[in-house]
């Protein structure tokens, strides 16, 4: 695909859908910088709030090294500010389950049958599957949040196993040329 057919393919739709995601990708912190020279009222309120963070982190901090022991003692304020930066809602049972699903499962050396069936083309296979179907929802979904919300959801699903298919095509082979030749029928 060129240019000029990306570009005439390229839509209000897919324009919304880049739109949203740049937005998602956007920290608070960027947006509040932006606002500092248009708005420095907000930006002020925004600044005492702030310090009470701060005041709020250095008090955890030091209570956190009081207890001296188990690694507590190690522990900065600028360490809980980061972990304040990073939460912004609470974590709930669901997402405590997919955290848990998340963590990568060893894989078995072989099946108890001895016929393997996870390689490189079963796996890109079902990753083009993965695709497909992500495409299918986003195509006939007229609700762009919910299409979006399973994009992502789709492209979490199957990191791991992105990550495995980079992972075997590093490690394939090419076939010698030998293996395609026949030999010829003798005389």
């Amino acid at each position: 695909m060129n240019v000029m057919e990306c570009w005439k393919k390229f839509d209000i739709a897919k324009c919304i859908v880049n739109i949203k995601e740049s937005l998602e990708k956007l920290k608070p912190h960027a947006l509040k910088s932006c606002w500092k020279k248009l708005w420095p009222a907000l930006t002020a309120k925004n600044d005492e709030e702030s310090m009470q963070v701060q005041t709020l982190t250095a008090n955890i901090a030091e209570t956190a090294n009081g207890i001296g022991r188990g690694g507590f003692e190690q522990i900065e304020s600028r360490d809980i500010q980061e972990l304040l930066e990073t939460q912004y809602e609470d974590l709930t049972e669901t997402d405590f389950e997919k955290m848990l699903n998340s963590q990568p499962i060893e894989e078995e050396a072989s099946t108890s049958t001895g016929n393997v069936t996870f390689n490189l083309e079963n796996l890109s296979e079902g990753l083009s599957m993965a695709n497909e179907l992500r495409d299918f929802f986003m195509n006939i979904d007229p609700f762009l949040e919910r299409s979006l919300i399973f994009k992502r959801e789709i492209a979490n699903a199957t990191a791991a196993y992105q990550s495995k298919l980079k992972e075997l095509l590093k490690t394939a082979k090419q076939e010698q040329i030998k293996k395609f030749c026949k030999p010829l029928p003798k005389p």
